[in-house]
């Protein structure tokens, strides 16, 4: 063959291949390209070399595509697309003012469109320092579109997954006005469209996941099955490095793929199976590694701050777990909670609402499993449904955001029974073609129900532009990508004094970031980074590394005294205070913020007296010296008795004496540990500090204490402690251990 007959060749398979989501799996490629460039290059020279690398490599994606691409019919494009683009403008006019994407969203984004997720100055400016390729990915529109239409990037992922589900549906339903119809019900669950208008990322990885599915569906109609399983492996890859928690969603789809590659019918010798392994073992960790690397340089923990009890990192306490107001509790609830989380919604999310799509689609699968074992590919969404649903009720705790891509494969799974049920009512079984209605009805009157709650509900709670002003709103479209150009000439020199942000509020890391982007970051909101010895000696030397920089933090009026709080825990003073109203993207203001200077606690005269009162205490002055004179040889049990407790101030910080309520109040505390590790908490006692403690000084406090009522051998702990706020030990302060008998 020659050049130009392979060229032609080359690109008729370009064009026959490609469709609307090749446009999305380039900014993906060119997205986790950058990030290993980041690793050895500058922001320019990486963005400039990432982008002709995805494009190769886009081709050759394109070219190598098990099957070719499938146009969806005019009735899909009539019936699909309309009601999504009118969901997406109920809110558009609006910004979105989301908890998470106010919370680090736009600060992950901000810094990874400019380079390194970390700044050198930083210390551990985000709650959450996960991959910020999701976040890039929105940024990208945010820049080019503005605030308010930036998240149109979520309205066209919905349209790629649209068109998926209408290539899924196409081996049950041929009529394609049918079939659009039934698109248009699962795309419309309600849980899906919270999140259209917001800056969460986790609609991204839907389409990814849902063309993984359709691949493993028809791995037995390929040519070259090895294809199939390479491009799964890279779509699955990419959502994994889009969004950790997408292991539990691949997990049925990795079962499946893996099954037919040693048991199907197009099943792989040994030879390939060795080698497509291994390409797509390469395919799934890829996208993943680079981010993986960069963290694990900085912290230790390739996945920092997850699985910290492996992986040991010295700037994360190894305790810690998931938020347990959501998700199941017990292995029989864990197994139930797909029905469960119907009756359950305010386990489900924070929204408390719930249409039911999983319940319903994960009853279905499992009632009718036997009664469409025969219909290959029915068969396989069940199956993928009912192993999804498990592993993510156990491994995904049961959270709705992490179940966004079973809620679209329930509305699927639902369709492909009904179909398949309803075939067989031509051989006189008419109880066939009743079920297929019924389910088709379940789905609509739930699909229903979660429209109503889309008109009521969604993260951000904003109005739609029915219940809102919509002129004064949408006249900001494609003119709100700056928020400093919404602040007034007063409110910019504010701006201009601030060279470090200290993140102390849950709520305005964000718009720090987006105020000041370039600026570096000292984050002391989260309590765990100022846990660990190694921590806070890194927080110690960022603090001097900055000295002579002006440090302010932003904080909203609602959280201002906890960010006193988490201030003076981190030993910094407040020295000046500005009240403004912030109006974020609007002509009204949004936010009614305070700028607070803050300078270190021995930079101040406060380092002069003693700690602030009804405060914590800084994390330098968790050093104590703890010892008892006299202990008992042996005790009786539950007798009565005193110890009299030496406290020594290590710190450099004068420790306050008797506070005016228990809460911050020193204290020397105690708790008994049995034989196996159980604590007695009922046994724990307190003796005050009632007078300021210099650095150096000790003080003999009488602990009053009472002795187990069972005999045997204990260990008794002594520490100091600050009420409601944090032991001693916990702080890394040396805790007192006593081995006692008790008779």
């Amino acid at each position: 063959m020659s050049h130009t007959s392979s060229h032609q060749a080359l690109a008729i398979r370009l064009i026959t291949n490609a469709d609307f989501g090749e446009v999305f799996i380039f900014l993906f490629f060119t997205i986790f390209f950058r990030q290993y460039l980041l690793l050895g290059c500058g922001n320019t020279v990486a963005w400039s070399l990432a982008i002709p690398v995805a494009a190769i490599c886009l081709c050759i994606y394109v070219a190598t595509k098990p099957f070719p691409a499938e146009t969806p019919a005019k009735a899909f494009w009539i019936t699909v697309i309309p009601p999504l683009i009118f969901i997406f403008l109920l809110r558009a006019p609006l910004p979105d003012v989301s908890f998470d994407v106010l919370n680090y969203r736009l600060l992950h984004s901000e810094r990874s469109l400019r380079g390194l997720f970390y700044q050198a100055a930083d210390f551990f400016p985000t709650a959450a320092p996960y991959n910020p390729a999701p976040d890039t990915f929105t940024g990208l529109f945010r820049h080019a579109l503005g605030y308010r239409l930036g998240t149109v990037g979520n309205l066209l992922i919905l349209i790629w997954s649209a068109q998926i589900i209408d290539r899924i549906l196409r081996e049950f339903i041929a009529q394609s006005w049918w079939r659009a119809g039934c698109v248009l019900l699962i795309m419309l669950a309600e849980q899906l469209l919270f999140e259209i208008n917001t800056y969460m990322v986790d609609l991204i990885a839907l389409p990814l996941m849902l063309e993984a599915t359709r691949l493993a569906l028809r791995v037995d109609d390929a040519e070259t099955p090895s294809r199939v399983y390479i491009h799964s492996a890279i779509l699955i890859g990419i959502a994994i490095a889009l969004k950790l928690t997408n292991i539990v969603a691949a997990v049925p789809l990795l079962i499946v793929l893996a099954y037919k590659s040693v048991a199907g019918k197009r099943r792989l010798d040994w030879l390939q199976l060795a080698t497509t392994s291994t390409m797509t073992a390469v395919a799934l960790i890829a996208p993943v590694l680079p981010f993986c690397v960069y963290l694990w340089r900085l912290t230790g923990n390739p996945v920092f701050p997850l699985a910290n009890k492996v992986f040991k990192s010295p700037y994360w306490p190894t305790g810690g777990g998931w938020d347990e107001r959501w998700g199941p509790i017990g292995i029989w609830e864990s197994v139930a909670w797909p029905v469960v989380i119907a009756f359950k919604p305010e386990r489900y999310s924070e929204l408390a609402v719930y249409a039911g799509r999983l319940t319903i689609g994960f009853v279905t699968a499992l009632v009718a499993l036997p009664f469409i074992w025969r219909v290959r590919r029915a068969r396989w969404l069940c199956l993928m449904l009912l192993i999804g649903c498990l592993a993510w009720s156990v491994a995904g705790m049961g959270y709705s955001r992490y179940g966004f891509f079973l809620e679209i494969l329930s509305g699927v799974a639902i369709v492909a029974v009904a179909v398949s049920i309803a075939q067989g009512a031509a051989n006189n079984l008419p109880w066939r073609k009743a079920i297929a209605i019924f389910l088709f009805a379940m789905l609509g009157i739930q699909t229903i129900a979660g429209c109503a709650l889309v008109l009521q509900y969604e993260w951000s709670m904003r109005p739609t532009f029915m219940q809102s002003r919509f002129g004064s709103n949408a006249r900001y479209f494609l003119r709100d990508r700056s928020l400093t150009k919404f602040l007034t000439s007063e409110e910019k020199s504010m701006l201009d004094d601030v060279d470090i942000w200290v993140e102390s509020s849950v709520k305005t890391t964000s718009l720090e970031a987006l105020l000041k982007p370039n600026a570096p970051v000292l984050g002391v909101g989260n309590y765990e980074f100022l846990t660990t010895p190694e921590a806070r000696r890194k927080f110690t030397q960022a603090l001097k590394e900055v000295q002579g920089k002006r440090l302010a933090t932003l904080t909203d009026i609602a959280n201002l005294e906890s960010s006193r709080q988490r201030l003076a825990a981190a030993g910094l003073v407040p020295t000046g205070t500005k009240a403004f109203g912030l109006r974020y993207f609007s002509a009204a203001p949004s936010f009614d913020l305070v700028l607070i200077q803050v300078e270190p606690i021995w930079l101040t005269g406060a380092a002069k007296g003693p700690a602030p009162k009804r405060q914590p205490l800084p994390f330098q002055a968790f050093d104590a010296g703890i010892s008892v004179p006299e202990l008992p040889a042996s005790l009786r049990a539950g007798e009565t008795f005193v110890l009299n407790v030496k406290l020594t101030n290590r710190s450099p910080i004068i420790w306050p004496g008797r506070q005016p309520e228990w809460n911050h109040q020193v204290t020397v505390g105690n708790f008994w540990l049995t034989e196996n590790g159980n604590r007695l908490s009922e046994l724990e006692r307190r003796a005050l500090l009632t007078r300021d403690l210099a650095p150096g000084e000790t003080v003999e406090l009488p602990l009053t204490l009472i002795a187990p009522q069972a005999a045997g051998n204990y260990t008794l702990k002594i520490d100091a402690v600050q009420e409601g706020v944090t032991w001693f030990g916990e702080m890394g302060s040396k805790v007192l251990e006593l081995r006692i008998r008790v008779q």
